[in-house]
């Protein structure tokens, strides 16, 4: 194809790929034809399959009423096209618009339709995952084997989560007579999707039918027998029960591994594309020849506020594969936008569930019809004061009026006469969905350090040794399952599609990187580095106390904790003083985007964070161009243009590396100043020792990081092999969570540990971690927090705090508090 971007030629002779041989791609593909599109047509899929149903495998196929191999999808036309199954994409070059597959074939395209879709997540511990017996349910083949195990009659099967998946798989083991357990770590099944007002009907159900419905609890471990066949699970509450299945039912993963790298916006919560399905790359802007359709996508969509939605949904997927083929053929006059509104149903215990909307975005449910004792109702679920969604159980009538609601944005509680409105619907009530700050799944093992309650776990040298161990890795893909946020790993997150820093990698990736950094940072080759900065952050520090305007009411963190450190990070990478102020704001974006927010918009949130890591990254790739043309003295230059044994930093390695001094650097070293002051003036002996004595300001430091570390604890971090502490063996394929924190106050260890105390002799600390992890902006960070709380302590006169405790952050891994009111007499000079 030339680049004139004849439709007509396309039309006629053009190359068309589409990466997912599933129902999206299908649909996408009979419609290309519809359409016109006489050119050549691939289909590509991982699967030996052509594209199938799904739904049917939890349902007709587990219960024997179907075989698997029946389950194809009907076609509405041919399509002529080129099948390559069975062979996986392994990537995309999007400059030369190439697909790469795991044969070492390239498929050439002048469109491209990703529509990969979604991949059962497996149990976390390959190990018992491998075992006879254990199963997890996504593909033909899964279902074809799970049918097969529950024919032969087992006599308990254990099911782990209890969503819809789950809860159809359940649905069936009863169906056919087989004693089924359900281990949900909520309080109810489907409480992530319907909110536990509706969750604790389906739990009614499930124990109606005879499930042993365990709400409340985890899975911890697997165990098979000599034969390699499961035979019991562990649970967190200390029970153990036998089973001869077991489904593995946690949820689902994107299928976007194979695009890392390429360029586009994508990551482990999809694809994220405009409202007409065309893909974004990492800068934020539009492809013109790349779309998305189907599970994998992220679209924007004006009825939910132009949030980027993930849908999992059957109707959803035919809907985006026919806009986003008749966009491919279509001049943009003539596209259209994708406004399906998400739609999904599912049958279990004899009940017909349906929802329409986007109901876990309600904050209200309203039961406008029916019973919920009567497991027959119509749930209607608010937002904002208006109509988001509705689930029915056996009312599926009444999905078209509420549908009509929704496309209408009508207000909430909504207003209309109905009929069969029982008592319970007078009032709408909280949804009760989970709170979004408390992680999903949770590491499987947290060495937490010192417990009155269990002397046995491990302490501060346990902690200190496994930081050392290179049986521990850093890299987020040796992970086997999803990684909860961990804000100093964001700088190489989804959003962004950077490579991972050196945060994140084990050697030898990790030591060229870090050597690379360190090059113009520190010694050998920088050693002054640091030091030389003494006097431009101590005018940095006397700029912001005088620009304290009111000292009956200052907010330390807004107009001193935050903007010192992001304004030093500046200065450091040598962002132009005209720009300080555009780098302040998207830092403070970024920022607030880390702590999660009970009943905030999350995915609102996640657009605005995404949106300013994409102006950032932007503009930090436009400067590092400009250094490289013109290099000056400040580190973004030298990590541009330096060379030496390990080679020049590639852009993208640079970015990352920026990325991570802004987010890692910037937030530790906010909650470092933040706590300490606040800990000063609950000392203030302390506080008056150091007032009159700057290099007081040392030990106090150090003090604080043992006493109040700001990073709390090291999570994502994966065993490579069995380890054992104490007498404890920690599994390889382990997710571990270190606990800086906890270490830090271990008795065993330190004298008095909860009293804050500068003047300890011997204070090796774990605040800046330990190992070749080790905290790299440390002396940055000790030199800023020094010049911070000793200039603060001379200059206020008589401060105190103005409320104790402040409010703090809701951030497992990020420990200092949000804002920190404090007043003093006047500031001096």
């Amino acid at each position: 194809m030339s680049v004139d971007g004849s439709l007509d030629r396309l039309k006629r002779e053009g190359r068309i790929v589409v990466v997912g041989a599933s129902l999206a791609g299908l649909r996408a593909a009979e419609t290309l034809r519809e359409k016109g599109f006489a050119g050549s047509l691939t289909m590509i899929g991982d699967e030996p399959y052509e594209p199938y149903d799904r739904p049917p495998l939890s349902k007709q196929v587990l219960l024997g009423r179907a075989t698997a191999d029946r389950t194809g999808l009907p076609r509405h036309r041919a399509i002529d096209a080129r099948w390559r199954l069975g062979v996986p994409a392994t990537g995309l070059d999007m400059a030369a618009r190439r697909v790469r597959l795991a044969d070492g074939d390239e498929v050439e395209y002048d469109r491209l339709l990703i529509a990969t879709g979604v991949r059962a997540r497996p149990w976390p511990q390959e190990d018992e995952a491998e075992l006879d017996g254990v199963f997890v349910l996504r593909t033909r083949d899964d279902a074809e084997a799970l049918e097969r195990s529950l024919a032969q009659g087992p006599r308990r099967v254990l099911v782990i989560g209890a969503g819809f998946t789950g809860s159809e798989i359940a649905s069936a083991c009863r169906e056919r007579g087989i004693a089924v357990t359900v281990a949900e770590r909520a309080d109810a099944p489907l409480v992530g999707a319907l909110g536990g007002v509706v969750g604790r009907v389906a739990a009614e159900l499930h124990r109606k039918h005879g499930v042993d419905l365990r709400c409340g609890v985890m899975v911890t471990g697997l165990e098979g027998d000599s034969a390699g066949h499961v035979r019991a699970a562990h649970f967190s509450d200390g029970n153990t029960i036998e089973a001869d299945v077991v489904v593995v039912s946690l949820g689902a993963q994107r299928n976007t591994e194979w695009l890392a790298g390429s360029g586009l916006g994508a990551g482990p919560r999809g694809i994220a594309c405009d409202a007409g399905c065309r893909a974004f790359d990492i800068r934020g802007i539009v492809t013109d020849d790349i779309y998305v359709a189907g599970d994998v996508a992220r679209s924007p969509h004006p009825l939910f506020g132009y949030q980027f939605l993930s849908l999992e949904h059957w109707g959803n997927a035919v809907a985006q594969a026919e806009t986003a083929a008749h966009n491919m053929l279509s001049d943009s006059a003539d596209r259209r936008p994708h406004i399906w509104v998400p739609a999904f149903w599912s049958s279990q215990f004899g009940v017909n569930i349906k929802s329409v909307g986007v109901p876990s975005m309600g904050t209200e449910i309203l039961i406008a019809q029916g019973s919920r004792s009567e497991h027959r109702f119509t749930g209607v679920y608010g937002y904002q004061d208006r109509v988001i969604g509705a689930v029915t159980f056996d009312q599926t009538k009444w999905l078209q009026f509420y549908q009509q609601l929704i496309e209408t944005t009508a207000p909430f509680p909504p207003t209309s006469p109905t009929v069969d409105r029982r008592p319970e619907g007078q009032q709408p009530m909280p949804a009760d969905f989970p709170d979004p700050s408390v992680p999903t799944h949770g590491p499987t093992v947290t060495l937490s350090g010192y417990a009155p309650d269990d002397r046995r776990l491990s302490r501060y040298y346990d902690i200190q040794s496994l930081l050392h161990d290179p049986r521990i890795s850093s890299d987020a893909r040796n992970l086997k399952t999803p990684a909860t946020a961990n804000p100093l790993a964001a700088e190489a997150d989804e959003e962004t599609a950077l490579p991972p820093s050196f945060l994140r990698l084990d050697p030898p990736e990790h030591d060229r990187l870090r050597r690379m950094t360190n090059r113009p940072f520190g010694p050998p080759h920088s050693p002054r580095r640091v030091h030389e900065m003494h006097g431009e952050l101590k005018d940095i520090v006397s700029g912001l106390i005088d620009g304290i305007d009111n000292p009956d009411r200052i907010d330390l963190v807004d107009q001193f904790s935050y903007p010192f450190p992001v304004t030093v990070i500046c200065r450091l990478l040598g962002v132009p003083r005209e720009d300080e102020a555009r780098f302040h704001s998207w830092a403070d974006t970024i920022a607030a985007s880390l702590d999660p927010v009970p009943g905030a918009d999350a995915d609102e949130r996640a657009k605005v964070s995404h949106n300013a890591r994409t102006e950032l990254g932007m503009y930090l790739a436009g400067l590092i161009e400009e250094r490289r043309k013109k290099p000056g003295d400040d580190m973004l230059s030298q990590l541009s243009t330096a060379g030496g044994p390990d080679g020049v930093m590639t852009t993208m390695e640079v970015l990352s590396t920026a990325a991570l001094l802004l987010i890692a650097g910037h937030e530790t070293t906010v909650n470092l100043i933040t706590n300490g002051m606040l800990t000063l003036l609950r000392n203030p002996d302390v506080l008056e020792r150091l007032r009159k004595d700057p290099n007081f300001a040392v030990p106090v430091v150090e003090e604080l990081l043992r006493f109040e570390p700001p990073v709390q604890l090291v999570p994502q971090r994966t065993t490579v092999a069995d380890i054992e502490v104490r007498g404890i063996t920690i599994p390889k394929g382990a997710s571990l969570w270190l606990v800086l924190a906890a270490g830090n106050r271990d008795p065993d260890r330190f004298e008095d540990p909860d009293r804050f105390n500068p003047d300890r002799g011997d204070i090796q600390h774990l605040g800046f971690g330990s190992g070749i992890h080790s905290c790299f902006g440390a002396p940055l960070a000790r030199l800023e927090a020094q010049l911070a709380l000793s200039e603060l302590a001379r200059r206020l006169e008589n401060p105190r705090l103005l409320e104790d405790p402040p409010p703090y952050r809701q951030n497992a891994v990020l420990r200092g508090p949000r804002h920190l009111p404090i007043a003093c007499d006047g500031i001096r000079p």
